[in-house]
């Protein structure tokens, strides 16, 4: 009985093979098996569309969190509250942290550009 079963599961994936034509020779050999290296799509993320998406993230959790409370019900015990204000703080810290580096990079961009100082008292422009 055991062989039986053996043999028409075997015929029954050698039958599927057929029907749908698989072949699976070297052109459809996983990609695994392929020696080639792979070439780059040249989109590479930068820290600053990385740091983004992070805030974007932050700011998504810090609003949907009060969303989700107000669906869910009122906290039933201490933990659960806990938890519930941990991440409206964590969301609020992460989003309103990296918008406030956000902010920095940007004016430290800028005045890089008009050649002011960066550290230090301001100096004043020849004019």
């Amino acid at each position: 009985m055991e062989g039986d079963v053996q043999h028409i599961g075997a015929s029954a994936s050698e039958d599927l093979a057929q029907r749908t034509n698989t072949n699976y020779g070297p052109e459809n050999a996983a990609m695994s098996d392929n020696k080639e290296p792979i070439e780059d799509a040249g989109e590479e993320m930068d820290v600053q569309e990385i740091s983004g998406w992070a805030e974007f993230c932050a700011w998504s959790g810090f609003v949907m969190t009060p969303i989700i409370w107000w669906l869910q019900g009122p906290s039933v015990s201490t933990d659960q509250f806990v938890v519930r204000t941990g991440l409206i703080v964590i969301s609020a810290s992460v989003a309103v942290g990296l918008r406030g580096r956000a902010l920095f990079q940007r004016r430290r961009a800028a005045k890089a550009a008009t050649g002011e100082r960066l550290i230090g008292p301001p100096t004043e422009q020849p004019k």
